[in-house]
């Protein structure tokens, strides 16, 4: 991976997480879309960018590329969603990424994860898995902000899928994603 100091991504600083408190050498590595506000949320601090740290330690939240396209692609064209209609819910899927919701997830990794990090897929009880170990939610896990819970961006969900979502084009500009799943195991 090139070097990404100083860099964003639509917005999002590259190196953006949490130091994690109770394991001082350990980072969350926020990844949009991947439980990032559910995480921030606990931790009530601002963020904090790898950068500043030694990190002996990564944890990072992995995402199912076309799950989190969706949920992406949602958060992106909720603000525009008059405009999407108006032009009769046409879209180009030429282009895949529109903002840091759709960034593929590896370009949010930092240079030295290999070897230093522990993944969980949040697709696959992830943060359960996570607090499990790390015992950082007393009773149960909040519930994560997503289109399943917001009634506007679920009829939003069901308009997309009507059109029908571009999956082999996301598994094909997700790939390195997908080969990162590969590799935790997922």
């Amino acid at each position: 991976m090139a070097q990404h100091k100083g860099k964003y991504f639509h917005g999002h600083r590259y190196g953006q997480g949490t130091l994690f408190k109770r394991n001082p050498n350990e980072f969350i590595v926020w990844i949009p879309k991947n439980a990032s506000c559910t995480i921030r949320q606990r931790f009530f601090q601002d963020s904090d960018t790898w950068e500043d740290y030694e990190i002996d330690n990564y944890i990072i939240f992995l995402r199912d590329p076309i799950t989190r396209w969706i949920s992406g692609f949602i958060e992106y064209i909720a603000p525009r969603w008059d405009y999407f209609c108006k032009k009769q819910k046409r879209i180009n899927f030429n282009r895949m990424e529109f903002d840091e919701h759709t960034t593929p997830q590896y370009k949010f990794l930092p240079n030295d994860y290999l070897g230093k990090s522990k993944f969980y897929n949040i697709d696959n009880g992830g943060l359960h898995l996570f607090n499990n170990e790390y015992k950082i939610w007393d009773t149960s896990i909040p519930k994560m902000n997503g289109t399943s819970s917001n009634p506007s961006k679920k009829m939003m969900h069901k308009e997309i899928i009507s059109i029908g979502i571009p999956t082999e084009r996301i598994k094909e500009y997700y790939s390195m994603d997908y080969k990162l799943l590969e590799a935790c195991g997922y």
